[in-house]
């Protein structure tokens, strides 16, 4: 609500859809996300970002890493990444926070193997790419940009998408 308030100077909360995902006011795109007594909310302008999503995990065992591990990452993402709790953890989140972002903006929901983290190098970020098509805009190969955080109390991933350009009218 602070948030909210702090861009469009009224108060205002987001509404809740029948699926549980939040409904934000005309003019606002967000996500929010809880885990462990931890609460966080991502809220910004809707004319400045396409779709805004962010996710929070607790650390994982190595056993749950083991058992989620061939549901949320790619064969391609097993083979870079093993089943490292840690890493397990970012790639989950990271397609959560990406799922909240996207599925709101096309209209529809995606598995986990719609996308896969691409590994970083020393001068790059490891990125997230589209494996199918999604919705026009949103094809295989689109890479998306995520922010990945970890600290003691698990993982924290955020993703904003940016708004299509669109072409100026031709005169």
């Amino acid at each position: 609500a602070a948030a909210s308030a702090a861009l469009t100077g009224m108060p205002c909360l987001a509404g809740r859809g029948a699926d549980g995902a939040p409904l934000w006011p005309a003019g606002l795109t967000g996500s929010i996300s809880h885990s462990g007594g931890q609460a966080l909310a991502l809220v910004g302008p809707s004319a400045r970002r396409a779709g805004l999503g962010v996710d929070i995990e607790g650390p994982l065992s190595p056993r749950v890493a083991a058992e989620i591990a061939p549901v949320a990452l790619t064969p391609e993402e097993r083979a870079c990444f093993g089943t490292d709790p840690v890493w397990v953890g970012l790639i989950f989140s990271a397609k959560e926070s990406l799922f909240k972002a996207l599925s709101p903006r096309i209209g529809r929901r995606f598995d986990f193997d719609a996308a896969r983290l691409l590994p970083g190098g020393a001068t790059r970020p490891p990125l997230l790419c589209l494996t199918c098509d999604l919705a026009p805009g949103w094809e295989a190969g689109r890479r998306i940009e995520p922010v990945l955080i970890t600290h003691e109390q698990g993982v924290m991933t955020a993703v904003a998408l940016q708004p299509r350009k669109v072409a100026p009218p031709s005169t």
